[in-house]
């Protein structure tokens, strides 16, 4: 009973394991740089700190939502390539489980960062889930449209400036 309790839990993990290879998160995780960039920008009251942790976490949640609503919209083209680390594409994650895990990424991180952060920190939060959302889906799909990608790449990293820094110095 033990040993199926074990296999049981293995199986799980190595579920969790693919929805988290979903988010591609070795790819965006130094990108918190920003984040903590704009947050000390303007040296905040020690009082201030327990604010940093929400746009920590709602960084997780826009960043993992980014890469894989783009892996999940980039999967029949990824299908065709003889080399892909995208898991929908490869058949380890069904398309309908990924969007369902792209909608809970989406959700959360809207509903975390209304509830935790100032009104202009959400807006930009908001501003930046549309932006991931038309960089990769069509009919948008900015990423094929060569300076319109590359304006977005850049945007990314200053809406996350710009979030975290309203928190300590927000909009008069």
């Amino acid at each position: 009973e033990a040993k199926i309790i074990i296999i049981a839990m293995s199986s799980y993990m190595q579920e969790i394991a693919i929805f988290i290879r979903l988010t591609r998160w070795n790819h965006w995780i130094l990108n918190i740089g920003f984040v903590l960039a704009g947050f000390f920008l303007h040296r905040p009251e020690p009082g201030l700190y327990t604010l940093l942790l929400p746009i920590v976490v709602v960084f997780f949640f826009v960043e993992s939502f980014g890469f894989a609503i783009n892996d999940y919209f980039d999967a029949p083209f990824d299908k065709l390539k003889p080399i892909t680390n995208n898991v929908i594409s490869k058949g380890l994650l069904k398309r309908s489980n990924a969007a369902a895990f792209i909608t809970f990424l989406l959700l959360f991180g809207l509903t975390f960062s209304f509830i935790y952060l100032p009104v202009t920190s959400f807006l930009l939060i908001a501003l930046l889930y549309l932006l991931y959302f038309a960089y990769s889906s069509p009919p948008f799909r900015l990423k094929e449209k060569a300076f319109l990608g590359l304006i977005a790449h850049g945007a990314w990293s200053s809406l996350l400036l710009l979030a975290s820094s309203l928190i300590v110095s927000p909009l008069k």
